[in-house]
C-alpha cells in the first residue's frame, strides 16, 4: 500500500488563483441570482482585482471545466452578484488575494441572498509524495470548486487559498490504478481546513 499525505498549512505564501469556466449563456432559464456583500474591515480598500467572488455548480469538475462557473470582482461597496442557471445548486467563494483571506458558502440554490460574508485566513493543501511513489501520477480535485492539482503539471505540489471549511477530495492515482469492471475507482475523503492550524490527512492509494 502506498501512502500519499496531504498537509494543510495556513499562512504560506499564496499564488493568485486561476478560475475556469463560464456562466451559461442564452437559452438557459436564470433566476434573480446569487448576491451578497463582503463585510468590510476598517482597512477596506474598495474594489480591486484582489477581491474576487466566484460560484461553481456543485458538480463542477476543475480537471475538465465541465459544469457551471463564473467569477466577478467585488465592487467598491463590497457587493457581488451572479445570474446563474436555475437548475443547479452552487458553491460560493470570495477571496482577497492580497490579504490571503477567503470564505466558502456551500450548496446554495440559484436564487439566494447570502447577506454579509466575513473573510478569514485561508489554508494550503500540500501534496507530500513518498519517494517510493514518485512514478505515480496523482490527481487531486475538489468538485464544485477551482481546486485541482496533478503531479503531471510539473508545478509546485500545492493548492492555495483554500477557505475554512470541510471539503470532499477526489484522489486518482495512475500506478497502480484500482478498477471496478474497468472503471477507475476514485478515493474520496473529507478534509477540513482550519486557518492557523496545521493538520495532516493521509490518504491510502492501493
Amino acid at each position: 500500500m502506498r501512502r500519499i499525505s496531504f498537509v494543510i498549512l495556513a499562512g504560506l505564501p499564496l499564488a493568485l488563483l486561476h478560475c475556469t469556466g463560464r456562466l451559461a449563456g442564452g437559452g438557459t432559464e436564470t433566476t434573480n441570482g446569487i448576491s451578497g456583500m463582503v463585510a468590510r474591515a476598517p482597512d477596506w480598500q474598495g474594489e480591486g482585482p484582489q477581491v474576487i467572488a466566484a460560484i461553481y455548480s456543485v458538480d463542477f469538475r476543475p480537471d475538465s471545466g465541465i459544469g457551471v462557473a463564473g467569477t466577478t470582482f467585488v465592487d467598491a461597496s463590497g457587493a457581488f452578484h451572479f445570474d446563474p442557471p436555475r437548475e443547479n445548486r452552487y458553491n460560493l467563494f470570495v477571496w482577497d488575494t492580497l490579504k490571503r483571506q477567503g470564505v466558502h458558502v456551500p450548496d446554495l440554490p440559484a436564487d439566494t441572498t447570502v447577506g454579509a460574508v466575513t473573510l478569514t485566513g485561508t489554508g494550503t493543501i500540500v501534496l507530500n509524495q513518498p519517494m517510493e511513489a514518485t512514478e505515480t501520477k496523482v490527481e487531486l480535485m475538489i468538485r464544485g470548486s477551482p481546486f485541482y492539482y496533478t503531479t503531471a503539471s510539473g508545478t509546485s505540489p500545492s493548492i492555495h487559498l483554500v477557505p475554512k471549511g470541510t471539503y470532499k477530495i477526489d484522489l486518482r492515482a495512475s500506478t497502480p490504478l484500482p478498477t471496478d469492471n474497468g472503471v477507475p475507482i476514485v478515493t474520496e475523503r473529507d478534509i477540513t481546513i482550519d486557518p492557523g492550524v496545521q493538520d495532516t490527512v493521509t490518504i491510502t492509494v492501493p
